[in-house]
């Protein structure tokens, strides 16, 4: 138990004092270790595809690590600073429909492509846009799912410091999900 406490302390003070780097890694950490998990449990493969896995890391860490630090506790707290109910709702329709449709979904697609690729262009970028579009009335209903609670709770209850960790347990199970549905790297997608 001591242990414990201790250990929540440390990491407490870790996310008080170096917020994006902890996000970082710990998005990074949160999403390879979802892919290998859908990789080999849900999928049951005999050897993992590591372009795939770091497809996921990387994204991880640089979009839902860093770019969510600076969109969700930067950008969007600061023009609807606050806990009421007018500001959490404004936050978590900033969040829905308009940070996921414009930054996460097309940059996820934009990684995906050029690492699956080895290298980016004019016409990878068009290649993951054009994806996105194919898929995206489905991926917003199925981020909707579980970012519309998640947010709420999220920005009416997590403390700013702990808001990226928090994220990254509640998109453990969404990475799963995304990692499921769009991480093949070479077929068509569903």
């Amino acid at each position: 138990m001591i242990h414990s406490v201790l250990g929540t302390r440390v990491i407490s003070e870790v996310v008080t004092k170096w917020p994006m780097a902890s996000g970082a890694a710990i998005m990074g950490l949160k999403a390879t270790a979802a892919d290998v998990l859908v990789q080999t449990v849900v999928e049951k493969r005999d050897r993992i595809e590591p372009e795939r896995v770091f497809a996921f890391a990387a994204f991880g860490t640089v979009y839902q690590g860093v770019i969510q630090y600076l969109l969700y506790l930067m950008v969007i707290e600061r023009i609807f600073p606050g806990r009421s109910f007018r500001k959490v709702v404004s936050k978590v329709i900033s969040a829905n429909l308009v940070t996921d449709p414009l930054f996460f979904f097309p940059l996820f697609y934009i990684f995906k492509e050029t690492i699956a690729r080895h290298g980016v262009n004019g016409e990878i970028i068009k290649s993951a846009l054009s994806r996105y579009r194919e898929n995206c009335l489905v991926d917003w209903r199925n981020s909707w799912v579980i970012w519309i609670p998640g947010h709420i709770i999220s920005f009416a209850f997590v403390p700013t410091q702990w808001r990226i960790p928090f994220m990254a347990a509640v998109s453990f199970g969404y990475v799963c999900w995304l990692s499921a549905t769009r991480g093949e790297m070479n077929k068509k997608r569903r």
